[in-house]
């Protein structure tokens, strides 16, 4: 890839990406691509998620709401070594053996990474359409699923290696937080971020939201 044409995809609404990040959304957008031009579900998960010991795909079958012909995309855990995996505030998928919950629109400002994810044609297709408009980071799952009408959903199946010393996107991410390149919160709005999370985390609790949390990942009886 040319400079010109990686400065022409890098620039997103908090900065710039670094190289690594632009291969990844490249990467991504291949694949969303290839699924919206099929006709069954896909699934997507990065070379160092670690997936449970058992079929996963079997377990979805017979399940209406994770059919083909829906729009939705099913978050496969990988928040290991993140606060947002005990954020993660769901109601339970009636008939699922693999303690899927359904999440608020409000939860999806703690989805991080693109390690495992399972999505329908469709959810692959309205993701195309935010992507076409703006330049988001592939990640940005805040910003990008609030211009969707995506049903969303997380189960904690699958793990992320908590040493991020063999990744190589962080270390160019450090370097371009620490050159400001790149929007970085400071400590008075990042108070106020943590103030309105507690706020939005009792709201959902209110609504009768429970926690997805991790030891709840295994098998469903």
């Amino acid at each position: 890839m040319s400079a010109a044409e990686y400065f022409r995809l890098a620039f997103e609404i908090d900065g710039i990406m670094t190289p690594g990040e632009v291969g990844c959304k490249l990467s991504h957008l291949h694949i969303l691509k290839c699924i919206y031009n099929g006709s069954t579900l896909g699934l997507v998960f990065e070379e160092d998620v670690l997936p449970p010991d058992f079929a996963v795909f079997p377990l979805l079958e017979n399940m209406p709401a994770l059919s083909a012909d829906k729009n939705f995309i099913l978050f496969l855990g990988g928040l290991d070594g993140t606060s947002s995996q005990y954020r993660m505030l769901g109601k339970p998928l009636q008939g699922s053996r693999l303690n899927i919950h359904k999440l608020h629109p409000l939860s999806s400002r703690w989805l991080l990474r693109t390690c495992c994810y399972l999505l329908s044609p469709a959810a692959a297709s309205s993701l195309l359409k935010v992507h076409s408009k703006s330049s988001y980071r592939i990640d940005d799952w805040a910003r990008i699923l609030k211009y969707t009408n995506i049903e969303v959903y997380y189960t904690p199946l699958f793990r992320h290696p908590l040493s991020l010393s063999a990744s190589q996107i962080e270390p160019e991410r450090r370097m371009l937080f620490k050159s400001r390149l790149r929007y970085s919160r400071g400590p008075l709005s990042r108070f106020f971020s943590q103030v309105r999370s507690a706020f939005q985390l009792l709201y959902l609790l209110c609504l009768g939201y429970r926690p997805v949390l991790p030891a709840e990942g295994a098998l469903g009886k």
